[in-house]
């Protein structure tokens, strides 16, 4: 497989489930703690949980960002669209 048949992945994108798994993971963190965690500039994570909590998916208690229940309600839907579900 060359260089042009890898797929193509979003930086922006990895940072962002990287941040969302690590929150999983400790259960809520601030910016800092992710930061250092995640060897990752302030001001880079402190954008990424803005726009996630913006779209709702995290919120900010404080300054300690926690998952929302809007990854329930996604969750939702992809159980209820399996067939073997049902």
């Amino acid at each position: 497989m060359t260089n042009d048949d890898m797929p193509r992945t979003l930086k922006s994108v990895e940072t962002a489930f990287e941040i969302i798994e690590k929150l999983k993971g400790l259960d809520g963190g601030g910016v800092t703690q992710l930061a250092d965690e995640l060897s990752l500039a302030k001001s880079t994570v402190h954008v990424h949980l803005v726009t996630l909590e913006e779209k709702g998916y995290l919120i900010n208690e404080n300054g300690e960002y926690k998952l929302s229940l809007r990854f329930l309600n996604v969750g939702e839907h992809v159980k209820n669209k399996q067939k073997l579900f049902h």
